[in-house]
């Protein structure tokens, strides 16, 4: 393939590099009904807003994600919690996965996370991986539910996304 096919074909295949990763993605066990945990050195609740603010240290665990951070503000809706925000330099997460297979690990500055979507957003230096598999980009959303995994952002020309890819290893 020429590079100017391949220039032009790059949206197609990063979907195709992205279906193997998310694939894997795809077998976890649903966490979106498993209840949230959050610890945190501190905590502040507005009534007026609905908002809660967690900093220092935050901890949250859902199911078998951990995602940690140095800001956390949770917003909610009839006192029930609908999207979050973290920020941290970095913010992380860890996904437990199924016996034989490698736990998925991802980093960025902020993370976003919309509990009726089950959907994660990853924005600025964000890196997802498993395994030795990697895939780095400005911005990558993660549809838990769905196991589908978008990395990049159509509008930010100039930016690219990288991934890294190994074979699976040879048996004799």
């Amino acid at each position: 393939m020429s590079m100017e096919n391949l220039k032009k074909n790059s949206p197609l295949l990063l979907l195709v590099l992205l279906a193997g990763f998310a694939a894997n993605v795809g077998s976890q066990k649903d966490d979106s009904k498993d209840p949230t945990y959050i610890e945190a050195d501190g905590a502040t609740y507005d009534k007026n807003t609905g908002m809660v603010v967690y900093t220092g240290r935050v901890e949250l665990t859902q199911g078998r994600m951990l995602l940690k951070s140095d800001k956390l503000v949770v917003y909610t809706t009839e006192r029930k919690p609908n999207k979050y925000i973290a920020t941290g330099d970095p913010v992380t997460f860890r996904q437990t996965s199924e016996p034989g297979e490698d736990e998925m690990h991802g980093r960025s500055r902020i993370a976003e996370y919309y509990k009726k979507q089950d959907l994660l957003v990853m924005i600025k230096k964000a890196v997802i991986w498993q395994g030795e598999d990697t895939y780095a980009s400005e911005r990558i959303e993660w549809d838990r539910k769905a196991g589908i995994i978008r990395a990049g952002d159509l509008s930010s020309r100039g930016k690219r996304v990288h991934i890294t890819l190994f074979p699976d290893e040879k048996t004799e």
